[in-house]
Protein backbone atom coordinates (compact mmCIF):
# COMPACT_ATOMS: atom_id res chain seq x y z
CA UNK A 1 0.00 0.00 0.00
CA UNK A 2 1.33 3.46 -0.88
CA UNK A 3 2.06 5.84 1.97
CA UNK A 4 0.09 9.08 1.82
CA UNK A 5 2.08 12.31 2.39
CA UNK A 6 1.33 14.29 5.56
CA UNK A 7 -0.65 17.39 4.52
CA UNK A 8 -1.11 18.87 8.02
CA UNK A 9 1.77 21.30 7.50
CA UNK A 10 0.46 22.43 4.13
CA UNK A 11 -3.08 23.45 5.11
CA UNK A 12 -1.85 26.63 6.85
CA UNK A 13 0.03 27.82 3.78
CA UNK A 14 -1.12 30.25 1.14
CA UNK A 15 -2.97 29.17 -1.97
CA UNK A 16 0.21 29.07 -4.08
CA UNK A 17 1.96 26.84 -1.55
CA UNK A 18 -1.05 24.55 -1.50
CA UNK A 19 -1.00 24.21 -5.28
CA UNK A 20 2.73 23.49 -5.36
CA UNK A 21 2.43 21.02 -2.48
CA UNK A 22 -0.46 19.20 -4.12
CA UNK A 23 1.38 18.95 -7.44
CA UNK A 24 4.49 17.63 -5.68
CA UNK A 25 2.43 15.08 -3.74
CA UNK A 26 0.76 13.81 -6.90
CA UNK A 27 4.11 13.50 -8.67
CA UNK A 28 5.63 11.73 -5.64
CA UNK A 29 2.78 9.25 -5.40
CA UNK A 30 2.87 8.57 -9.12
CA UNK A 31 6.60 7.89 -9.00
CA UNK A 32 6.15 5.67 -5.92
CA UNK A 33 3.45 3.64 -7.66
CA UNK A 34 5.59 3.25 -10.79
CA UNK A 35 8.56 2.03 -8.74
CA UNK A 36 6.35 -0.38 -6.78
CA UNK A 37 4.66 -1.73 -9.90
CA UNK A 38 8.03 -2.16 -11.63
CA UNK A 39 9.20 -4.34 -8.75
CA UNK A 40 6.20 -6.69 -8.91
CA UNK A 41 6.19 -9.82 -11.09
CA UNK A 42 3.67 -9.88 -13.93
CA UNK A 43 0.51 -11.78 -13.07
CA UNK A 44 0.53 -15.30 -14.48
CA UNK A 45 -2.41 -16.87 -16.31
CA UNK A 46 -3.16 -19.02 -13.25
CA UNK A 47 -3.21 -15.93 -11.02
CA UNK A 48 -5.61 -14.16 -13.38
CA UNK A 49 -7.91 -17.20 -13.30
CA UNK A 50 -7.58 -17.27 -9.53
CA UNK A 51 -8.53 -13.60 -9.30
CA UNK A 52 -11.68 -14.28 -11.35
CA UNK A 53 -12.63 -17.24 -9.17
CA UNK A 54 -11.99 -15.24 -6.00
CA UNK A 55 -14.10 -12.37 -7.31
CA UNK A 56 -17.02 -14.68 -8.05
CA UNK A 57 -16.85 -16.28 -4.60
CA UNK A 58 -16.54 -12.96 -2.76
CA UNK A 59 -19.63 -11.67 -4.58
CA UNK A 60 -21.61 -14.78 -3.55
CA UNK A 61 -23.34 -15.36 -0.22
CA UNK A 62 -24.45 -18.98 -0.02
CA UNK A 63 -22.99 -22.37 -0.90
CA UNK A 64 -24.00 -25.99 -0.43
CA UNK A 65 -21.65 -28.92 -0.02
CA UNK A 66 -21.37 -32.62 0.65
CA UNK A 67 -18.17 -32.99 2.61
CA UNK A 68 -16.14 -35.88 3.94
CA UNK A 69 -13.70 -35.41 6.82
CA UNK A 70 -11.89 -38.37 8.35
CA UNK A 71 -14.34 -40.79 6.74
CA UNK A 72 -17.50 -39.01 7.94
CA UNK A 73 -19.77 -37.58 5.23
CA UNK A 74 -22.41 -34.90 5.80
CA UNK A 75 -24.11 -32.08 3.95
CA UNK A 76 -23.91 -28.41 4.85
CA UNK A 77 -24.93 -24.90 3.85
CA UNK A 78 -22.63 -21.93 4.43
CA UNK A 79 -24.05 -18.40 4.54
CA UNK A 80 -21.97 -15.20 4.44
CA UNK A 81 -23.95 -12.54 6.26
CA UNK A 82 -23.99 -9.87 8.99
CA UNK A 83 -23.98 -11.21 12.57
CA UNK A 84 -23.84 -9.83 16.09
CA UNK A 85 -20.35 -10.37 17.50
CA UNK A 86 -19.38 -11.20 21.07
CA UNK A 87 -18.47 -7.51 21.64
CA UNK A 88 -22.06 -6.57 20.63
CA UNK A 89 -20.95 -5.08 17.34
CA UNK A 90 -22.21 -6.16 13.93
CA UNK A 91 -19.68 -7.89 11.67
CA UNK A 92 -19.55 -10.00 8.53
CA UNK A 93 -19.09 -13.70 9.07
CA UNK A 94 -19.70 -17.25 7.85
CA UNK A 95 -22.41 -19.48 9.30
CA UNK A 96 -22.27 -23.22 8.56
CA UNK A 97 -25.46 -25.22 9.03
CA UNK A 98 -24.73 -28.95 9.08
CA UNK A 99 -27.58 -31.34 8.37
CA UNK A 100 -28.49 -32.76 11.75
CA UNK A 101 -25.29 -31.83 13.58
CA UNK A 102 -25.52 -28.17 14.55
CA UNK A 103 -24.06 -24.88 13.33
CA UNK A 104 -20.76 -23.03 13.46
CA UNK A 105 -20.29 -19.27 13.26
CA UNK A 106 -17.08 -17.41 12.49
CA UNK A 107 -17.40 -13.62 12.54
CA UNK A 108 -14.27 -12.64 14.40
CA UNK A 109 -12.89 -14.03 17.63
CA UNK A 110 -13.37 -17.66 18.72
CA UNK A 111 -15.57 -19.92 16.60
CA UNK A 112 -19.07 -20.17 18.08
CA UNK A 113 -20.89 -23.50 18.12
CA UNK A 114 -24.56 -24.28 18.57
CA UNK A 115 -25.39 -25.19 22.17
CA UNK A 116 -25.20 -28.97 22.61
CA UNK A 117 -23.33 -29.55 19.34
CA UNK A 118 -20.22 -31.72 19.49
CA UNK A 119 -17.07 -29.71 18.80
CA UNK A 120 -14.80 -31.18 16.11
CA UNK A 121 -11.47 -32.83 16.84
CA UNK A 122 -9.96 -30.96 13.87
CA UNK A 123 -9.32 -27.25 13.38
CA UNK A 124 -12.65 -25.59 12.44
CA UNK A 125 -10.99 -23.76 9.53
CA UNK A 126 -11.03 -27.08 7.67
CA UNK A 127 -14.81 -27.20 8.00
CA UNK A 128 -15.21 -23.69 6.60
CA UNK A 129 -13.13 -24.57 3.54
CA UNK A 130 -15.02 -27.80 2.86
CA UNK A 131 -18.43 -26.27 3.48
CA UNK A 132 -17.58 -24.05 0.53
CA UNK A 133 -17.81 -20.84 2.57
CA UNK A 134 -17.46 -18.18 -0.11
CA UNK A 135 -15.59 -15.64 2.02
CA UNK A 136 -13.05 -18.13 3.39
CA UNK A 137 -12.31 -19.69 0.00
CA UNK A 138 -12.45 -16.39 -1.87
CA UNK A 139 -9.92 -14.70 0.43
CA UNK A 140 -7.62 -17.73 0.40
CA UNK A 141 -7.60 -17.80 -3.41
CA UNK A 142 -7.17 -14.01 -3.64
CA UNK A 143 -4.08 -14.06 -1.41
CA UNK A 144 -2.55 -16.87 -3.46
CA UNK A 145 -3.32 -15.00 -6.70
CA UNK A 146 -1.59 -11.87 -5.40
CA UNK A 147 1.54 -13.93 -4.71
CA UNK A 148 1.45 -15.83 -8.04
CA UNK A 149 1.13 -18.96 -5.89
CA UNK A 150 -1.48 -20.89 -7.88
CA UNK A 151 -0.83 -23.98 -9.99
CA UNK A 152 -3.50 -24.50 -12.65
CA UNK A 153 -4.23 -27.77 -14.46
CA UNK A 154 -6.96 -29.47 -16.47
CA UNK A 155 -9.02 -32.02 -14.55
CA UNK A 156 -12.45 -33.64 -14.32
CA UNK A 157 -15.07 -33.65 -11.56
CA UNK A 158 -17.91 -36.13 -11.82
CA UNK A 159 -16.85 -36.93 -15.37
CA UNK A 160 -17.08 -33.29 -16.49
CA UNK A 161 -14.21 -30.95 -17.45
CA UNK A 162 -12.86 -28.79 -14.66
CA UNK A 163 -9.94 -26.55 -13.78
CA UNK A 164 -7.99 -27.36 -10.65
CA UNK A 165 -6.46 -24.44 -8.76
CA UNK A 166 -3.82 -25.75 -6.38
CA UNK A 167 -3.01 -22.99 -3.92
CA UNK A 168 0.61 -22.66 -2.88
CA UNK A 169 1.68 -22.57 0.76
CA UNK A 170 3.52 -19.55 2.15
CA UNK A 171 5.36 -19.88 5.46
CA UNK A 172 5.82 -16.63 7.35
CA UNK A 173 4.24 -14.96 10.35
CA UNK A 174 2.16 -12.54 8.28
CA UNK A 175 0.49 -15.00 5.93
CA UNK A 176 0.11 -17.69 8.60
CA UNK A 177 -2.77 -15.65 10.03
CA UNK A 178 -4.48 -15.74 6.65
CA UNK A 179 -4.40 -19.54 6.40
CA UNK A 180 -1.78 -19.58 3.65
CA UNK A 181 0.00 -22.48 5.34
CA UNK A 182 -3.06 -24.66 4.68
CA UNK A 183 -3.05 -26.98 1.68
CA UNK A 184 -6.08 -26.16 -0.48
CA UNK A 185 -7.19 -27.17 -3.97
CA UNK A 186 -10.41 -26.03 -5.61
CA UNK A 187 -11.94 -27.33 -8.83
CA UNK A 188 -14.08 -24.92 -10.86
CA UNK A 189 -16.15 -24.94 -14.03
CA UNK A 190 -13.82 -23.77 -16.84
CA UNK A 191 -16.56 -21.64 -18.43
CA UNK A 192 -18.24 -20.00 -15.42
CA UNK A 193 -15.55 -20.40 -12.71
CA UNK A 194 -18.22 -21.64 -10.30
CA UNK A 195 -16.84 -24.04 -7.66
CA UNK A 196 -17.31 -27.77 -8.13
CA UNK A 197 -15.14 -29.37 -5.45
CA UNK A 198 -12.67 -28.56 -2.69
CA UNK A 199 -9.86 -30.50 -1.01
CA UNK A 200 -8.07 -29.10 2.01
CA UNK A 201 -5.61 -30.13 4.69
CA UNK A 202 -5.36 -28.13 7.91
CA UNK A 203 -2.89 -29.43 10.43
CA UNK A 204 -3.09 -33.23 10.51
CA UNK A 205 -6.62 -33.49 9.14
CA UNK A 206 -7.86 -33.36 5.55
CA UNK A 207 -11.11 -33.71 3.65
CA UNK A 208 -12.89 -33.42 0.32
CA UNK A 209 -16.20 -31.86 -0.68
CA UNK A 210 -18.45 -31.42 -3.68
CA UNK A 211 -19.55 -27.79 -3.66
CA UNK A 212 -21.92 -25.53 -5.57
CA UNK A 213 -23.28 -22.01 -5.17
CA UNK A 214 -26.90 -21.51 -4.10
CA UNK A 215 -29.22 -18.55 -4.63
CA UNK A 216 -29.70 -16.82 -1.29
CA UNK A 217 -33.46 -16.22 -1.29
CA UNK A 218 -34.91 -14.16 1.60
CA UNK A 219 -36.87 -17.18 2.86
CA UNK A 220 -33.80 -19.43 2.89
CA UNK A 221 -31.61 -16.82 4.56
CA UNK A 222 -34.28 -16.26 7.23
CA UNK A 223 -34.48 -20.00 7.92
CA UNK A 224 -30.72 -20.26 8.33
CA UNK A 225 -30.48 -17.25 10.63
CA UNK A 226 -33.14 -18.24 13.18
CA UNK A 227 -32.16 -18.50 15.96
CA UNK A 228 -28.48 -17.56 15.79
CA UNK A 229 -28.63 -16.59 19.49
CA UNK A 230 -28.24 -20.27 20.42
CA UNK A 231 -24.64 -20.21 19.24
CA UNK A 232 -22.07 -20.22 22.03
CA UNK A 233 -18.29 -20.22 22.33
Amino acid sequence: MRNRPDTLGIVKGVAVTLAVGASTAVAFLGLGWAVQAAGLPAASHSSRVGANVAGLLLRSRLSASTLTIEGKTQSALCLHHWFLRADRRIGRGSLITFAGSGRWLDNGGPIRFEAGAQKPDFLPRLGFYLAGCTSDLGKRIAYAAQLNAITLRQATVGGKPALELRLGRVRDWVTRKKGLVDKVSIWVDPATYEPLAVWAKVGKHSGYARVHLVRATPALVHRLLVPVTRLVR
